[in-house]
């Protein structure tokens, strides 16, 4: 039997044995009173109190007669001490329990005699047997892949990972807070629309079969933010789901989260002081300060924003004046760039803008007046029939958000839309489909308005200093797992295995062989798959019986070091097979527990030890002693 379904059998039997005790193992409910993280944070509030806790076992030390569990909640980790002679009548289940069940303990708070806040418990008992053991932090998620792919391990053992996402969803709170205070009300747009629009996008199309229509997942909702102008709601915003059929990148998901507002009676400059303010709020409120590391470059969000227009800035960054360029001249200038050809001067203002000068702006910096062909929802600057009301947000290099004054000519938008409708035709995929619902609502009048709409990862990944868009997901997508048929300890990060074992070096010859003697029967018994290996083959065909699949190493280290990798291993996923002196200098098995019974953890004295699994996990635990020879 494999390791891992020796180990999940193991488990799966401990269950069972709980049942026979006449206590479920999968509990409806917990006793629990208290959160972890209260009873660390305000110890003289808690002092002396009797409290119930519940949570995961992360780390268990049995000292014999003394016990220590790392319980961990959602507010964070409290230690709990098991006395077992305080422990009436459940001595012979603390067997059953392991590193990652859930469990309730009741006891009185205390400090250790280290000074750790404490549960002293007086009674624990299971809510939840974990069947499948948790994998060794430093090796589980080491892989990108594996933490991703099984984001719950990566949110339970990393701590990095989990305050990020935490920062992430305190974004969003932020966010409502600031606009609630500013009178914003928020509105649930669709997901499923008949049309997708909004912005200049590829969707993904799927089915109503109660309906016999084809709907799309929304790219955007700026549409139907505009509807509730139309019905007389001033100040309106979402934060929504969004979906667009396109590349996927450290910085693209197919599906992300975006505020959306309009508001009523604005235009566009509106927007960028309150992008300014929104910016400051969330610092101040969800991190606690302004500065920030972003691509290498340091941020400060507290200093004044520069605004500059578009071709402004490419002319004095370059010294190209696309303002007075012919459409040839300005692909002339992309093909030397080495970047595609463009329909327009307009667009090829904004690629060439996006490719060469936006990664500069570090400092943030609100660039408007885009070319009115890559904006058919925007009103135009006034005077110019080249530029719209419209900015981006560029913060360390990356446009974090699109902002604008919306056409509100029913006319003029209708012209623009048909535009749009031609260029579709002629075979361009993105371009903005006509959506006749939408432009009847505008034909009965929307006030002057304006609306932004910054990526919420786009925010995230800055705030939290990451150039990855998977790291501010909750599940990033994923390609499809090619191996997933495999048997499931290929899948799980116990494939490179090791076996080493560990000899006092102050024991004689004959007695150091007495103890590994004693450890490779032990080891051997409890390793099961990976002391077996069919056979070599030399090359006469000889065959050669295996005794073992994987490394075998003695090692030797002073009987301190032996007793701290005991006390380590307790909390790993491996085999380890301790021996203690009385191993030697008792002569029955009676004897031997005997001995042990009356020993306490920090007064014996280890002559081995044995560990089985995981390679780098064995590695680390014996990095430091040497070779017995």
């Amino acid at each position: 039997m494999a390791m891992l379904e020796k180990i999940m059998e193991e488990r799966i039997q401990k269950a069972e044995a709980f049942r026979k005790l006449g206590i479920d193992p999968y509990a409806t409910k917990s006793g629990r009173t208290d959160m972890a993280g209260d009873i660390t944070g305000d110890y003289s509030k808690y002092q002396g109190k009797k409290v119930t806790v519940a949570g995961r076992i992360m780390f268990w030390r049995d000292f014999g007669k003394l016990g220590f569990i790392k319980l961990r909640d959602e507010s964070g980790d409290i230690q709990v001490m098991l006395r077992k002679e305080d422990l009436e009548g459940i001595n012979d289940q603390l067997k059953l329990y392991d590193v990652g069940d859930f469990i309730d303990a009741t006891g009185t708070v205390v400090k250790s005699k280290t000074g750790e806040v404490s549960v002293e418990a007086e009674k624990i008992s299971i809510l939840t047997k974990s069947v499948r053991p948790l994998p060794e932090k430093n090796k589980g998620l080491k892989d990108v892949e594996s933490r991703y792919r099984r984001r719950y391990l990566d949110f339970l053992l990393n701590e990095e990972a989990r305050d990020r996402i935490l920062k992430r969803t305190g974004i969003e709170k932020a966010i409502r807070e600031f606009l609630w205070d500013r009178d914003f009300i928020e509105v649930d747009c669709p997901i499923l629309q008949p049309t997708y629009g909004g912005t200049n996008a590829e969707p993904f199309i799927t089915h109503i079969n109660a309906l016999d229509v084809d709907v799309y997942l929304a790219i955007a909702n700026e549409l139907y933010l505009k509807r509730a102008v139309v019905a007389g709601f001033e100040n309106v915003f979402t934060i929504g789901r969004l979906f667009r059929n396109e590349g996927v990148d450290r910085a693209h998901n197919p599906e992300f989260s975006m505020l959306e507002t309009m508001s009523a009676y604005k235009n566009y400059e509106y927007n960028m002081d309150l992008t300014e303010e929104m910016y400051r709020y969330i610092c101040e409120n969800v991190f606690k300060r302004f500065e920030y590391t972003i691509k290498g470059e340091k941020v400060n969000f507290d200093q004044e924003w520069r605004r500059v227009m578009m071709v402004d800035l490419v002319r004095e960054e370059t010294g190209l004046d696309f303002d007075k360029m012919t459409k040839d001249e300005a692909n002339e200038i992309l093909t030397k760039a080495k970047l595609e050809p463009q329909p327009s001067v307009g667009e090829a203002l904004v690629v060439y803008m996006e490719a060469v000068v936006g990664p500069e702006l570090i400092q943030p910096t609100i660039v408007y007046g885009h070319p009115v062909e890559i904006s058919p929802l925007c009103k135009r600057i006034p005077g110019s029939d080249k530029y719209v009301e419209r900015f981006e947000l560029y913060i360390g290099g990356i446009e974090t958000g699109d902002n604008w004054t919306e056409l509100n000519d029913p006319v003029e938008l209708r012209e623009r839309f048909e535009e749009q409708q031609r260029r579709k035709e002629m075979g361009e995929e993105d371009a903005h489909p006509m959506d006749m619902d939408f432009l009847e609502a505008m034909e009965f009048g929307m006030p002057p308005t304006t609306g932004l709409g910054p990526g919420i990862e786009r925010i995230a990944m800055m705030l939290t200093e990451t150039e990855n868009i998977d790291d501010v997901l909750w599940f990033p997508i994923m390609k499809k797992k090619e191996d997933v048929e495999k048997k499931p300890e290929e899948r799980y990060p116990y494939d490179d295995q090791k076996i080493t074992v560990v000899v006092a070096d102050d024991l004689d010859i004959g007695v150091a062989m007495n103890v590994v003697g004693h450890l490779d029967v032990a080891v051997g018994r409890r390793g099961g798959d990976i002391m077996g290996r069919n056979a070599y083959v030399d090359s006469e065909g000889n065959i050669h019986r295996g005794i073992s699949r994987y490394p075998v190493i003695i090692l030797k280290a002073s009987k301190a070091d032996i007793k701290k990798v005991v006390e380590e291993a307790r909390d790993k996923s491996v085999i380890m097979v301790d021996y203690p002196s009385e191993m030697f200098t008792t002569r029955t098995d009676d004897d031997l527990n005997a001995a042990i019974e009356n020993s306490k953890h920090e007064k014996m004295e280890y002559w081995g030890v044995a560990l089985c699994g995981n390679s780098e996990i064995v590695t680390e635990l014996t990095k430091d002693f040497k070779l017995y020879k």
